[in-house]
């Protein structure tokens, strides 16, 4: 079982509706991005895939820090290769 903490900005999806200022809205994807790269980075070294990412599936918390909210999803690989069964 795996607790995710409320967040308060919701999905990906629900917080870039909510900015409505052309410059804050680069701001936030920049940093939005940037975030999204290292954590699929880390993933990817862990021998992982997240099949399943699409933006309601990454929430956004008070602080800004991305989240990930369907885990459940991930597949594991062996050797960059997937791997039924794995844990």
């Amino acid at each position: 079982l795996l607790v995710t903490d409320f967040c308060t900005s919701g999905s990906v999806f629900e917080h870039s509706k909510k900015i409505n200022h052309d410059e804050a809205l680069y701001q936030g994807a920049q940093s939005i991005m940037g975030q999204m790269i290292k954590i699929y980075q880390d993933i990817q070294n862990a021998d992982c895939y997240f099949p399943d990412s699409k933006l309601t599936n990454w929430l956004v918390d008070a602080d800004g820090k991305l989240r990930l909210a369907d885990t459940k999803s991930f597949l594991f690989s062996k050797n960059g290769k997937y791997h039924d069964g794995i844990i």
